[in-house]
């Protein structure tokens, strides 16, 4: 009796070991299938994610794209402070080793640049540039501006009218830019500036937004800002953030003046909106010449690519005003861009969906 409970109960063990057995084997074939019916959906829909991906980067870079197709491009303006002789025999014979070809055979001087005349910065005064020079540099291309101390602005109007005179007698038109010195100017002298016949006005310091962007083009004043450039001490590239407003300049179509001063002795003033270049060596011992052709290499590949232009003051003006105007003549043409794009992603988002949930197979997807 006890032998055949005891098969009993073998038999019975034996039959839930298959059982179980029977059951693994089972679930095995079915997380098979499941696994495989996984991999297959998603070779279907990969394609379909490549292109989801690809339609959300165009999506978010689209005005970006749409902006580089415009034709014009950014303003940079160089601003010489002061007029010591250097700024003929370095700045300019340096300048001079940089061209641009202008299709027809012929070349012009890739950079120029704006002096900033005032009482004590005028051509053929002791210790300035001569006459012959300043009208060598502003047939070369240079422009010209009124420097603005905080001296000056006392009484503006009286000393913009003494510095017309001044010109008048030494036969030199008068500009029609204004440069403030640092933490100068302020937007009250708009009403000045415009009576005395001014379009522009470089400011420093006290105004970092008006660095970059050009402010209020539809008014009667442009106001740009300067900023100085300076060199790394311990390697051969720029300053970041000289690089950072180049990008910047460029991606927003901008208008901005670097500004530089011929310092002698050791260089050790500094101002925020300036760059000295002392005369003779850097700290390194190298000769600030050298800085000098790095700072304008670098410029010259921002140029190259056609985004960057050296402008006078009163010619990004305008430049910057083309773009706004291209940028709200196509401004339509844009949003009908995203909207299409937008478009296209919901389907294939739809599509996606309906891939994950089994309702396509590979040969019913096109």
């Amino acid at each position: 009796m006890k032998s055949k409970y005891r098969l009993i109960l073998i038999l019975a063990i034996a039959a839930y070991i298959i059982s179980l057995l029977v059951m693994g084997a089972v679930s095995v074939i079915e997380s098979t299938a499941e696994a495989e019916e996984v991999a297959r959906l998603n070779a279907i829909a990969a394609p379909y994610e490549k292109e989801k991906v690809a339609l959300q980067r165009e999506i978010n870079n689209a005005e970006r794209n749409f902006i580089d197709k415009l034709s014009c491009g950014s303003a940079l303006t160089i601003a010489q402070i002061n007029l010591y002789p250097e700024v003929y025999s370095v700045f300019y014979q340096t300048f001079s080793e940089f061209e641009k070809d202008n299709g027809d055979g012929t070349t012009s001087p890739l950079f120029t640049g704006t002096l900033c005349l005032s009482p004590t910065e005028l051509p053929g005064l002791d210790g300035r540039i001569t006459r012959a020079e300043f009208d060598e540099l502003i047939l070369a291309g240079w422009s010209t501006a009124i420097t603005v101390t905080d001296a000056d602005i006392l009484d503006l109007g009286r000393y913009f009218d003494t510095m017309r005179d001044t010109l008048e007698e030494l036969d030199i038109p008068f500009p029609t830019v204004a440069y403030f010195t640092d933490e100068v100017y302020a937007p009250t002298f708009d009403k000045t500036l415009k009576e005395k016949g001014f379009t522009s006005a470089i400011l420093t310091g006290e105004h970092p937004e008006y660095y970059i962007i050009g402010q209020n083009t539809n008014s009667d004043i442009w106001r740009v800002g300067m900023m100085g450039w300076s060199s790394i001490k311990n390697t051969n590239s720029v300053h970041t953030s000289s690089v950072v407003a180049l990008n910047t300049l460029i991606e927003e179509r901008g208008g901005l003046v670097f500004g530089f001063e011929v310092v002698y002795g050791d260089g050790s003033k500094r101002d925020t909106a300036t760059q000295y270049y002392p005369y003779g060596v850097t700290e390194k011992g190298e000769p600030y010449i050298n800085g000098l052709k790095r700072m304008l290499a670098q410029m010259e590949t921002y140029i190259k690519t056609e985004k960057l232009m050296i402008t006078t003051v009163d010619e990004g003006r305008a430049l910057y005003t083309e773009h706004l105007r291209q940028r709200e003549y196509h401004a339509d043409e844009l949003s009908q861009y995203v909207e299409r794009l937008e478009g296209e992603l919901a389907d294939v988002k739809a599509l996606l969906k309906k891939i994950y949930a089994g309702e396509y197979t590979g040969d019913e997807v096109e």
